[in-house]
């Protein structure tokens, strides 16, 4: 037969419980081979981060309990979670680490603080875990070019072939800069770059992008075509740049390519030099027929640009 047991007896057998866990004695410890310092470096500007984590173990007596603490001694530096209870004999738990520069300056660099673990022993375990952080000043973007112009003519498929975009990190001695590019207007399957990926650019320091057009992409249609490309560095003080992408498609009877000093071909399909006004070709302003200009005499050669 089941004998109930009172209340009070219930409660003051816990208690009992906990005074004898607490007389089993937890013993913080860091894991073999774990760090008890961190050197950072930043950008200024940089938003808060994960830098690490502390491992740490109950050495204390076979079947103690360990609650360990995370207490941050700087603004900048704290532990996530800042608690971890319930940590048998032997049993490990881990502390993340997150720095959060916002007040860090490169005006004061380096820095250096710790944040202190510690376990509930009636008088605490100790442990110090330092910190050291140096603040680089901001980089910054620089451009070769804010345009870009690409030309592709159907049928020949005739381009103007790639073309390189030189970034270089303006920004003062000491600065780095990292930076992604990516399309962010009509992701134009026509255009491809490389690389997309840039690290460690010192002060002064340079890299090409080069842009390419893809074939198979090329818009059917003759016309002009638009795509805007964005250089992006989370830290850098002129964070993003825009470079504009022109594509021109013209079939192939555009008097454009006089313009581009394009010089071979035939505009009517037949054998010999282009006519400007011969069978079949468009008629272009300021070159005859067109805008108020006399029709040039049949036959007439287009005038190549020189």
């Amino acid at each position: 037969m089941d004998v109930p047991i009172p209340g009070d007896v219930v409660v003051e057998m816990a208690n009992s419980l906990v005074q004898f866990q607490q007389q089993l004695s937890p013993l913080l410890a860091l894991v073999s081979g774990q760090v008890n310092s961190f050197n950072i470096t930043i950008t200024q500007g940089d938003p808060a981060s994960s830098i690490g984590a502390v491992n740490f173990i109950n050495a204390g007596a076979f079947g103690s309990f360990m609650t360990a603490y995370a207490s941050p001694a700087v603004p900048w530096l704290s532990a996530s979670p800042t608690t971890i209870p319930g940590i048998g004999q032997n049993q490990k738990g881990q502390f993340g680490l997150i720095l959060n520069p916002a007040v860090l300056t490169t005006q004061t660099t380096p820095y250096s603080g710790t944040i202190n673990l510690q376990d509930n022993r009636p008088t605490p375990t100790l442990i110090p875990i330092t910190v050291n952080v140096t603040v680089l000043p901001q980089p910054i973007i620089g451009i070769s070019t804010n345009s870009i112009q690409l030309l592709w003519t159907l049928l020949t498929a005739q381009n103007s072939g790639s073309q390189q975009l030189v970034i270089t990190n303006s920004g003062p001695p000491t600065s780095v800069l990292n930076f992604t590019v990516a399309k962010v207007t009509n992701c134009s399957p026509w255009l491809s770059f490389t690389p997309i990926v840039v690290t460690g650019i010192q002060s002064g320091g340079t890299s090409i992008i080069t842009l390419s057009l893809v074939p198979q992409c090329i818009p059917a249609a003759a016309g002009i075509y638009f795509e805007t490309i964005l250089i992006s560095s989370q830290n850098a003080s002129n964070n993003p740049v825009a470079i504009q992408v022109q594509l021109t498609v013209q079939d192939c009877f555009s008097p454009h390519r006089e313009a581009i000093g394009w010089v071979g071909g035939d505009y009517d399909g037949g054998p010999g030099a282009p006519y400007r006004d011969g069978p079949g070709n468009q008629i272009a302003p300021g070159l005859g027929g067109g805008n108020g200009d006399p029709p040039a005499p049949p036959d007439t050669p287009w005038p190549h640009k020189t």
